[in-house]
């Protein structure tokens, strides 16, 4: 077979095999072949689990900090978010939660310290490792029996990977110590 003939073959082959793959890079929102397409806020949205997290993102303007406008986006930096359920904000006091959401500041802080520059998955997530959170304030990990603490919250479930990044479910609400101390509460 001649070289000319070879390489055409394995184009028309690159195109029959391919498709899906092309298709992934030019998706936004889709799984399509197992090809994870969602940006983390999309991701937050499917799982049900994380309504009250959402709503406070969007009250905070921070959602295009987690979900790029395209995939194709190679500004957006990937992130890490250690995302609390509704159950972990149904355990935060009351008057934290209306100092909190009375203070755009605060809530905002509380919101970075749940987000971390890069994509950490399970096998990053070492004991002792200390991520600088985007509310400048590091979260120290702790790994035991198998089992992952973020500040003595616990990652519940497995990973979730986005194209904006992985999410870590928590069951707690992290709260950054300078907050704590604004609103006087400990966390």
């Amino acid at each position: 077979m001649k070289f000319g003939t070879m390489t055409g073959l394995i184009a028309v082959l690159a195109t029959i095999a391919l498709p899906g793959v092309l298709l992934a890079q030019t998706s936004t929102n889709r799984e399509i072949q197992g090809v994870q397409t969602k940006s983390v806020y999309d991701t937050l949205a499917a799982t049900g689990k994380h309504k009250t997290l959402l709503a406070l993102i969007d009250r905070a303007g921070l959602k295009e900090r987690i979900s790029p406008t395209l995939i194709e986006d190679k500004t957006s930096e990937l992130v890490t978010v250690f995302a609390p359920t509704d159950d972990a904000f149904a355990k935060v006091p009351k008057n934290i939660m209306d100092k909190l959401n009375s203070d755009p500041k605060l809530l905002e802080q509380v919101l970075l310290y749940h987000i971390a520059s890069g994509k950490l998955g399970v096998s990053n997530l070492t004991d002792g490792l200390t991520p600088v959170t985007q509310e400048g304030e590091t979260v120290k990990i702790k790994v035991e029996d198998g089992v992952i603490w973020v500040n003595g919250a616990k990652v519940v479930g497995p990973e979730t990977l986005a194209t904006s990044g992985i999410v870590h479910t928590i069951d707690l609400v992290l709260i950054p110590p300078k907050v704590a101390e604004a609103i006087g509460g400990k966390f």
